[in-house]
C-alpha cells in the first residue's frame, strides 16, 4: 500500500471539496492517528499560536484571516472537538455573509466596471 505524504494542494483540494459544516471533521477523520504525541502536541501548539496571532491581526494591517484559517486547520487535524466547533463556526459565518448580500461584490463589481468602458 503506498502512503504517501499528500502535499498541500491536495490537501487543500480535499478541505474545499467537503461540504461546508463539515469540512474540518471529515479532515480530522482522514489525518486519523499518524503521528506520535509530541507531534500532535506541537501542531497544537503551533495552531493555537497561529489561531490568536490571526485574531490579534485583525486589527492591524498584516495576514489575519490566513492565520486564522492556518490555525483553526491545524487545531482541527488533532482534536475532534476543535473539528467540530470550527464546522459550527463556519455554518454560521457563511450565515452571516448570505445576511448582508453583495457587500463583497458590490467593490469588485465597481472596480471590474470601469475596465470595460475603456
Amino acid at each position: 500500500m503506498d502512503r504517501r505524504t499528500p502535499t498541500w494542494r491536495q490537501l487543500w483540494t480535499e478541505f474545499k471539496a467537503a461540504a461546508p459544516g463539515s469540512r474540518f471533521s471529515e479532515q480530522h477523520r482522514r489525518r486519523g492517528q499518524a503521528h506520535s504525541i509530541r507531534v500532535r502536541t506541537a501542531f497544537m501548539i503551533v495552531g493555537v499560536i497561529a489561531l490568536a496571532t490571526g485574531v490579534l491581526l485583525f486589527f492591524t494591517p498584516g495576514p489575519g484571516i490566513v492565520l486564522v484559517a492556518i490555525g483553526a486547520a491545524m487545531l482541527a487535524r488533532e482534536s475532534a472537538a476543535a473539528a467540530r466547533l470550527f464546522d459550527r463556526v463556519e455554518v454560521r459565518l457563511r450565515g452571516l455573509v448570505r445576511a448582508f448580500p453583495g457587500r463583497a461584490t458590490r467593490s469588485a463589481d465597481r472596480d471590474t466596471a470601469g475596465s470595460h468602458r475603456r
